[in-house]
């Protein structure tokens, strides 16, 4: 016997579906009064208490959807927000990542965040007002790596000089 909801294989004296739960004893009083095999559309031959699901028409899946819209300015606009605009949205990519790893990046930090900085601001002057957040992300985490970059610069040459200085030189 199976299933009549999920098509599994089930014992004649089950009262539940195993796998989905689906009460039973309703559906053995009634398969007394059905035909022990019946055939499908193509003529092949149905496990005995398998009801297949019911098919529905194409028609009624259309009528269903909603009316197109009218395309308008507002409807345009929606659909241009979710398009790439331009390789300008890659630029403030780039600076944003350019700038993160120019903060944990020693002294090669000092070029990303370079980068970073000019991508920023070519991206920030091109894109659109709503659009920037990247861009003057990437730009302020450049500034900000571009300065600490340079302290550890200064810290390393300052430490280096004191450490040199401090040995005797014999001559």
């Amino acid at each position: 016997m199976y299933c009549p909801k999920c098509g599994k294989q089930v014992l004649d004296t089950d009262a539940f579906c195993a796998a989905c739960g689906e009460p039973l004893e309703v559906r053995k009083q009634a398969m007394a009064e059905e035909p022990k095999t019946p055939d499908t559309d193509d003529g092949t031959k149905m496990p005995v208490g398998f009801v297949p699901p019911q098919k529905t028409e194409p028609a009624a899946e259309c009528a269903a959807q909603p009316a197109e819209q009218p395309v308008t300015e507002e409807t345009s606009q929606q659909t241009q927000d979710t398009t790439p605009k331009s390789k300008y949205e890659n630029y403030a990519v780039a600076a944003l990542v350019c700038g993160i790893l120019g903060m944990f990046i020693p002294f090669a930090g000092i070029v990303l965040a370079i980068l970073a900085i000019v991508f920023g601001s070519l991206a920030k002057k091109n894109l659109p007002e709503g659009r920037t957040g990247m861009a003057v992300a990437g730009f302020v985490l450049g500034i900000i790596s571009l300065v600490l970059n340079i302290m550890v610069v200064v810290a390393v040459v300052g430490m280096t000089s004191v450490l040199i200085s401090a040995i005797p030189w014999y001559y």
